[in-house]
C-alpha cells in the first residue's frame, strides 16, 4: 500500500493504471535529517510480446501471452501463414528466459541456433536455425512425429518485447 501524501511531505508518489500492463514499484531512503523519505518508481511491464518473422511469402509470428507479472507466460504459440496455408504451434505456458533467448538470438546474429522445448501436454519443441539468408523454424510435437519446417529468406524481424528482455 502507498503512503498517505497529506501525512509525509517529503513523499512522492505516482499511480498508473492500465488494463494491460503490470507494474513494479518501490525504492526507499533516509533523508539526511533522519527521515524516512520514500521514493516510488513505477515500471510498466506489458503481459504480451511477440517476435515477428516474415518475408515475401512467408509470415511467422511467435507470440507470448498472459505474463504472471513474476517469470512466466501463461501461452506461447507460433502462427505461420504461407501460400501454402497457415499453422497455429501451441507450446503452453513458456518463462521469460524462452523470449529472452529468442529475443537474443534475432538481434546479435551471434549464434548459429537456438532451441525451446516444452512438456504441454505432450513434448513440444521448436527450434530455429540461422541460414546463409535468412532462417528455419523446425517444430517438433512428440505425439504426431512429424516434425514441420519452414524457411523465411531475406526476412525482415520485428521484436516486441515488452521490456522483459532486460
Amino acid at each position: 500500500m502507498l503512503p498517505d501524501p497529506s501525512r509525509d511531505t517529503e513523499s512522492a508518489f505516482c499511480v498508473a493504471v492500465a488494463p494491460t500492463t503490470r507494474s513494479i514499484s518501490v525504492i526507499g531512503d533516509v533523508t539526511p535529517t533522519g527521515r524516512l523519505r520514500r521514493e516510488y518508481t513505477l515500471a510498466v511491464v506489458k503481459d504480451n510480446a511477440h517476435i515477428r518473422i516474415n518475408d515475401a511469402i512467408t509470415d511467422m509470428r511467435l507470440e507470448w501471452l498472459g505474463f504472471d507479472g513474476d517469470d512466466c507466460f501463461n501461452d506461447f504459440h507460433i502462427d505461420v501463414a504461407s501460400e501454402a496455408g497457415t499453422w497455429q504451434f501451441c507450446f503452453g505456458p513458456c518463462a521469460v528466459h524462452g523470449l529472452r533467448k529468442l529475443s537474443r538470438f534475432f538481434r546479435d546474429g551471434s549464434e548459429a541456433s537456438v532451441s525451446l522445448g516444452f512438456q504441454q501436454p505432450d513434448i513440444r519443441s521448436c527450434d530455429f536455425v540461422r541460414a546463409d539468408d535468412g532462417y528455419r523454424l523446425m517444430v517438433r510435437f512428440e505425439g504426431s512425429g512429424l516434425p514441420e519446417q519452414f524457411f523465411v529468406r531475406k526476412p525482415s524481424v520485428q521484436i516486441d518485447d515488452g521490456r522483459l528482455t532486460a
